[in-house]
């Protein structure tokens, strides 16, 4: 991409902070993450993939000004560090930085391409880089949570229960696996129900998780919840949260099967509405 890299970026956060804490002048991070970038991946290879990429730290430059740093983060994000810069001033570069994505397509392929940003100043939301670095990445996924192609601005004043909520959120988006079982249709196509579970835990609070990606009409997450019940909702447009059993491989189940998921069996039905009862034979 021809920006810094993540180690180049953090020294300069480091000393623009000690610079800042010097003349006591403010100092912003916009934390952008792409959205939506697996899918570019997934669908058009990861040369286009890389091309957007160059395309956007392109983007990332104009929207900067010559004051400003911008590097690669990791993955699909990036880290931009605006010295004497307070939470307005950083939010209207981070709207020029969305329009810049916005304006035109991208690559080869005409990709339309939109970006999430979380903004973090100093003093206000930290004294330290990773202080600053937390608070821009909650902001980041309040952002996500808030329809994405969008800013969010750290605000401390958030009640402690959305706080707590986003946390949990992104928690389990670092956490969370998911494995894949297929599911028969009528005319025997097979198209993917995910079945998911986490390894942190049950938490009856977080009924948010990875999405489904529309990629088919019976494309959906199984639910186990901390009573036991087990549904099946439907991920074309959302996810929901689920307290599953692991699924160490990829099964194949066809209408009418079983599928034994802790100790509990999924029964594949012809709506497709999975049903369940207690598989008391294979409990421990």
């Amino acid at each position: 991409t021809t920006l810094i890299n993540r180690a180049q970026t953090e020294q300069i956060l480091r000393d623009e902070l000690a610079q800042a804490a010097s003349a006591g002048s403010p100092l912003s991070l916009l934390l952008i993450d792409l959205d939506d970038f697996k899918r570019i991946n997934d669908t058009h290879g990861h040369e286009a993939g890389d091309q957007v990429l160059r395309e956007v730290a392109l983007r990332l430059r104009c929207a900067l000004r010559l004051t400003d740093s911008a590097g690669r983060w990791g993955g699909e994000e990036f880290l931009a560090i605006l010295p004497g810069t307070d939470a307005r001033g950083a939010s209207q570069v981070a709207e020029k930085l969305l329009h810049e994505l916005r304006a035109a397509p991208m690559g080869a392929h005409e990709l339309s391409v939109t970006a999430s940003v979380g903004v973090a100043c100093y003093p206000d939301d930290g004294h330290e880089a990773a202080e600053l670095l937390g608070c821009a990445d909650e902001a980041l996924y309040l952002a996500k949570a808030s329809g994405k192609d969008q800013l969010a601005i750290f605000d401390p004043a958030r009640s402690q229960r959305s706080l707590e909520r986003t946390r949990r959120l992104h928690f389990l988006r670092r956490r969370t696996r998911v494995a894949m079982a297929w599911l028969l249709s009528d005319d025997h196509e097979p198209a993917p129900l995910r079945i998911g579970y986490t390894s942190i835990g049950r938490d009856p609070a977080s009924d948010l998780c990875l999405a489904g990606d529309g990629v088919s009409r019976r494309h959906g997450v199984v639910k186990v919840t901390p009573d036991g019940e087990v549904t099946y909702q439907d991920c074309s447009r959302a996810g929901t949260a689920h307290n599953g059993a692991l699924l160490e491989e990829p099964v194949r189940l066809s209408l009418g099967d079983r599928l034994t998921i802790g100790p509990y069996q999924l029964v594949v039905a012809a709506d497709p509405t999975p049903q369940v009862q207690r598989a008391s034979s294979q409990r421990a």
